[in-house]
């Protein structure tokens, strides 16, 4: 019953998502696959504790925009479950939740940035592009992204884990 003391955590219990992406079930449900998808990763087992920690906090709250804006929608031409804009709106739910948690400010800095950007290898990947990514994660880097892409991608079983394509270019 620990999670009732955390809102943001318990809001993605029982947020539905597409079984196409996620065949995991619900949002909730993938935050724990991802979050122990990270801790595998080489990346972040030879990162200092405070990367550690601000990355762990991002894929925890990567998703946090999901439960105001999952709906079901017509997509090409079939019904989905859909979470448009989830990223961006994840983000003052992610920061009142780091606040909450008296999280220090040296890593709410880092983490905020990673829940905004986590689906940026969706877009066209080209040089300005990740040059502005770049300056817009900042304090964070491009690698760090990575590992948190690479944690959600594989935080969806029995999809195997890997870093989607777009992220790897």
């Amino acid at each position: 019953e620990w999670i009732e003391h955390f809102p943001e955590l318990h809001a993605l219990v029982g947020v539905r998502q597409d079984p196409e992406w996620h065949p995991e079930g619900d949002v909730f449900t993938h935050t724990c696959h991802c979050c122990d998808a990270l801790v595998q990763l080489p990346g972040w087992q030879g990162a200092d504790a405070e990367s550690r920690t601000a990355w762990m906090l991002a894929v925890l709250a990567h998703d946090f925009g999901k439960p105001q804006t999952t709906h079901e929608a017509i997509k090409n031409g079939r019904r989905r479950i859909v979470s448009p804009e989830h990223d961006e709106l994840g983000v003052p739910v992610a920061e009142a939740f780091l606040a909450r948690i008296n999280t220090p400010n040296a890593i709410r800095e880092r983490v905020l940035p990673l829940v905004r950007y986590h689906m940026a290898h969706l877009n066209p990947i080209q040089a300005r592009y990740v040059r502005r990514l770049a300056k817009r994660l900042q304090p964070e880097t491009i690698a760090a992204l990575c590992l948190v892409i690479t944690a959600d991608a594989s935080g969806r079983p029995p999809n195997p884990p890997g870093i989607p394509e777009a992220a790897a270019a």
